[in-house]
């Protein structure tokens, strides 16, 4: 069955979630085209002698149509990697081809079998990418199937990368520089003619003297000093705020939204910061200045510390550590203002003066909140192994994380719909 179309998925044993994330590809302006997600592979126990690395692959599809597909990406292509038992299998055809690249894994080995279900796939619509190529002879063939080709900036040389770019290049033909870490690599890779980009790169700050900083970025850091004194100085707040008519209206908004509903409308600055309370204006005015400091950026940037403050926030829950839940979303919003302002981090957190765990969390010291964060950080990252020791020890099932995280990922994107009106 096509991806217009329904097929039956042999049926598993649990269909308990496992751990999924997505990480952004980038284009040649900078802005989020798509979303790679990664899933832990591994034994899932399954009926009638299913493929185990099958069995995985169907709990993936299951979820990301439960839980739906463009709310994971935000609409955007999501690049999904397969393996050689799922690219043989029909459940590939229940996703929509239209909004999917099927990332076919550098281990696979591409025989004529193999090659017959890529034939099947690209004509039913589906666009195919090849993972860390190493470029000779036995994928020949798979290249000339190839709409994207991958290629890992940690396992190649410059000059290879070149040659191989020279010698596989064909009209239709995209190019991905993957695991990108420097503004060397970045540069490189667009001199070469690469359309598409993933890597961490993408969230380094690009150091700027304080001199550079501008009027606003100095009014909001004001503010975020004024909110993360130990003691809240309501009236010191509400001048604050009201010197940037712009997010006293975003605050005022968002109260009075689904996010709180209150029961009569809240109209004033005063109302709004004793209607909130000390624990949800340090969250909720910390977010919004921060949103303003990434207005010049590609709000990825910033999207990412939201689901990440909230991720971070709700592992603390999960792990029932509720006291420990405020700060773990603070550390997780502060967790790039180095990016947002192109400043050193301790630098930053000294001048916004946090409070003393929240900057040993994120200077890498050993905090109440360090495990969430860790875990927050590997959760991104797709080091499940690390998920899997952390979730052990917080005492946090699976399926509960990966609930977490896409309840996380909505709410950034709400974040995100809501900025943009």
């Amino acid at each position: 069955m096509t991806g217009n179309g329904s097929t039956d998925i042999p049926a598993v044993q649990t269909v308990k979630r496992r751990y999924l994330a997505r990480q952004p590809i980038y284009d040649r302006g900078g802005g989020v085209v798509a979303y790679e997600i990664l899933y832990r592979s591994g034994s899932v126990n399954s009926y009638d002698g299913v493929d185990p690395d099958l069995a995985t692959s169907q709990v993936l599809v299951s979820t990301l149509l439960t839980f739906g597909l463009d709310r994971l990406t935000s609409g955007r292509t999501a690049f999904i990697n397969a393996t050689r038992a799922s690219v043989s299998s029909e459940y590939i055809g229940v996703l929509p081809r239209d909004k999917v690249v099927i990332e076919v894994l550098e281990q696979i080995e591409p025989d004529r079998f193999f090659l017959e279900d890529c034939r099947r796939l690209k004509q039913q619509g589906y666009r195919l990418a090849l993972d860390d190529v190493v470029f000779d002879g036995r994928m020949s063939e798979l290249m000339k199937l190839a709409d994207i080709v991958k290629v890992d900036f940690r396992l190649t040389n410059p000059k290879g990368r070149v040659e191989n770019i020279e010698k596989y290049s064909r009209p239709g033909l995209v190019f991905l520089a993957e695991k990108i870490e420097t503004k060397a690599e970045y540069e490189e890779a667009l001199a070469h003619g690469y359309e598409l980009f993933q890597g961490y790169y993408f969230s380094k700050p690009e150091i700027v003297s304080r001199s550079d900083l501008s009027g606003l970025k100095v009014n909001v850091l004001d503010l975020l000093r004024a909110v993360h004194r130990p003691v809240l100085d309501f009236r010191e707040l509400e001048m604050i705020l009201k010197q940037d008519v712009g997010l006293s209206y975003k605050l005022l908004r968002y109260i009075n939204s689904a996010f709180f509903s209150p029961t009569q409308p809240i109209s004033s600055l005063r109302h709004a910061l004793a209607y909130l309370g000390e624990v949800e204006i340090r969250k909720w005015v910390t977010l919004l200045t921060l949103a303003r400091m990434s207005e010049h950026l590609p709000d990825e940037t910033f999207i990412t510390a939201v689901i990440r403050a909230r991720f971070c926030e709700k592992i603390a829950q999960l792990a029932r550590d509720e006291g420990s839940a405020p700060g773990s979303f603070l550390v997780g919003m502060f967790s790039l203002i180095d990016t947002l302002l192109g400043r050193p981090l301790p630098e930053i957190l000294d001048e916004i003066g946090v409070s003393n765990e929240i900057k040993a969390t994120l200077l890498g010291r050993n905090t109440p909140y360090s495990s969430y964060f860790a875990f927050t950080r590997a959760y991104e990252e797709g080091d499940f192994d690390a998920l899997v020791r952390l979730g052990t020890q917080l005492r946090i099932p699976e399926e509960e994380a990966v609930a977490a995280y896409l309840e996380s990922v909505a709410w950034g994107e709400d974040i995100r719909r809501n900025l943009e009106r």
